[in-house]
């Protein structure tokens, strides 16, 4: 297996221990990356950091309640049980 590969099995081995949290309690596995490349130089976004952060969150939650309101329970176990 390779070295990248373990602390995302690690991760997901921990996440199924558990039930699902809200989208608004997840951890930000993305800040690293996003931070990294997002368009605006570091020094200009000094002290906006816990926006960003806040606006990903926010981009997060509105996502799972979106598809939260497409779900259909009944429809996917029929579809499933066929």
């Amino acid at each position: 297996m390779p070295q990248a590969a373990k602390p995302r099995r690690r991760r997901l081995a921990e996440a199924q221990r558990s039930p699902p949290p809200m989208a608004n309690h997840l951890p930000l596995m993305a800040e690293a990356p996003l931070l990294a490349t997002i368009p605006i130089h570091a020094e200009q976004r000094v002290g906006e950091t816990v926006a960003i952060k806040g606006a990903l969150r926010f981009h997060i939650v509105s996502t799972q309640q979106e598809m939260e309101r497409g779900f259909d329970g009944p429809k996917l176990a029929l579809a499933l049980s066929m």
